[in-house]
């Protein structure tokens, strides 16, 4: 009787590792992918992620211009490659705001938009990081920057 006990204790420990093996930053990345579809949808795309094949890695970019990018491969696999010190560094704001610009690239195969308004602000999720126009992205302008990035 003690050798079934066993054997189902392994069971119930295997299935509960099998569980817990994604990591904090997949776990993280998952919630924004979830968040970025459901905008989508608010917005009237209806999108799945997960058709895209799109791996996220989380490394050290040696470009010191650059935070996050989009690489699609010549097989038609996509991966975004995002910089561990900003990634650790950012708000859950900054966060979205980077994953979603490069989802706008990988998933949406939108370009970089310098576009701004009168005041010099950026009207668009999707602006290099080079242009001119000044990145402002919070709870204010949160809205109208994903009605463009979905929209447009």
């Amino acid at each position: 009787m003690n050798w079934k006990l066993g054997i189902m204790f392994m069971c119930i420990l295997w299935i509960s590792c099998e569980e817990s093996t994604m990591t904090a930053f997949e776990k993280e990345i998952e919630t924004f992918y979830k968040v970025f579809e459901e905008e989508a949808y608010n917005r009237g795309v209806d999108l799945s992620i997960d058709e895209f094949d799109l791996h996220t890695e989380l490394t050290f970019i040696d470009d010191s211009n650059a935070i996050g990018f989009c690489r699609i491969y010549a097989d038609g696999d996509q991966e975004i490659v995002l910089d561990q010190v900003y990634w650790d560094n950012a708000s859950d704001n900054e966060k979205e705001y980077l994953l979603f610009h490069e989802l706008g690239h990988c998933v949406l195969g939108r370009d970089h938009n310098n576009s701004e308004n009168e005041m010099g602000t950026c009207t668009s999720i999707m602006q290099s990081g080079t242009g001119a126009c000044n990145l402002r992205y919070n709870e204010f302008n949160r809205s109208s920057l994903l009605d463009e990035l979905f929209l447009n």
